[in-house]
C-alpha cells in the first residue's frame, strides 16, 4: 500500500491489487469493503474486464483505489493464473500504475502476474528466512523465463532483530 500511495502522491492514477487468500489491506486500514477479489473469483476469467474490476475497487484517502483480497470465509481460495491475469489486465486499463501485492508463498498466479508486469519488486526483511524466500522467488522467476532486468529488491526493517543481515550479505544471498 505504501508503494501505491507514493505513486498516487506523485500524481499517477494508481490501483493496488491484493491478490492473496485473505486481506491484509483490510486489517491495516481497518476497513470492511463491500466488494473484493472474492467476487471476481466467482466469475469466469473471460468475464473479468476493466468494468468488472472497477466496480470492486475501493477509493482510499491515500489517493488510489484498491481491490481487497476476499473478506468472506466462503471466498477464501487460491487464485488461478487465468484469474490473476484477467484481474491485472482489467486493472491496467484503469490506471497508469498497477501495484500487485502477492502472498509470500509462490504459486502459478505469481508466474502469471510476473509475466504480465513491466517491473517486479520483491520486498524482503533483513532476516535469513525472508532473504531465502527472496532467493527462491528469484530462482522461480528465472525458471519461468521472467527477465531479471525487470526485478528490484526492497529491504524493509520493521522490527529490530538480533539476526538482521547487512545489505551486502543480502545482495550476495539473493
Amino acid at each position: 500500500m505504501n508503494v501505491a500511495a507514493t505513486f498516487a502522491h506523485e500524481g499517477k492514477k494508481t490501483v493496488a491489487l491484493e491478490l492473496g487468500p485473505f486481506s491484509n489491506f483490510a486489517l491495516q486500514l481497518r476497513k470492511s469493503p463491500q466488494a473484493s477479489l472474492g467476487d471476481l473469483l466467482e466469475l469466469e476469467p473471460r468475464l473479468i474486464n476493466s468494468d468488472a474490476v472497477s466496480r470492486r475497487l475501493a477509493s482510499l484517502p491515500h489517493g488510489f483505489r484498491a481491490l481487497f483480497a476476499p473478506q468472506k470465509d466462503a471466498q477464501l481460495r487460491d487464485i488461478s493464473p487465468d484469474h490473476a491475469t484477467a484481474v491485472v489486465h482489467g486493472s491496467a486499463a484503469l490506471s497508469e500504475v498497477t501495484v500487485v501485492d502477492l502472498p509470500a508463498q509462490l504459486s502459478r498466479a505469481h508466474e502469471a502476474v510476473m509475466r504480465a508486469s513491466s517491473f517486479i519488486t520483491i520486498v524482503l526483511e533483513p532476516e535469513p528466512l525472508s532473504v531465502e524466500l527472496g532467493r527462491l522467488t528469484v530462482e522461480a522467476m528465472a525458471s519461468w523465463g521472467v527477465d531479471s532486468n525487470l526485478l528490484g529488491l526492497v529491504v524493509v526493517n520493521r522490527l529490530p532483530l538480533t539476526n538482521s543481515l547487512r545489505l551486502p550479505d543480502i545482495r550476495t544471498r539473493v
